[in-house]
């Protein structure tokens, strides 16, 4: 689960990107278009699975299934360095949840 507020980006409720104190950090790569600490724990979580699997007969292979779930304010250019990241890592299916006002 890769969870996006305004102010920080979470995977499986872990900060791993705080948008509020980005000062001296680099947080793209030099395209401009893959956000590194998501890049990385997004591969961590990756290979996690993958040795699990590797380990245990009943586990299931990596689905590269990625659920998402962003604030309905965020802008799209930032949704799309998401996406790619996402996809980047290896998660190139997405389920999508919306965050703002009730109906």
């Amino acid at each position: 689960i890769v969870q996006v507020s305004t102010t920080a980006v979470y995977v499986d409720d872990k900060i791993v990107l705080d948008i509020r104190n980005t000062k001296g950090k680099k947080i793209y790569d030099n395209s401009g278009s893959r956000i590194i600490p998501l890049f990385e724990e997004l591969n961590r979580k990756k290979k996690t699975f993958k040795q699990v699997a590797k380990s245990s007969e009943n586990a299931n292979d990596f689905s590269g299934i990625v659920n998402l779930i962003v604030d309905k304010s965020i802008k799209y250019s930032f949704l799309k360095k998401l996406l790619n990241t996402c996809a980047d890592a290896g998660y190139q299916k997405y389920k999508f949840g919306v965050l703002g006002e009730d109906f």
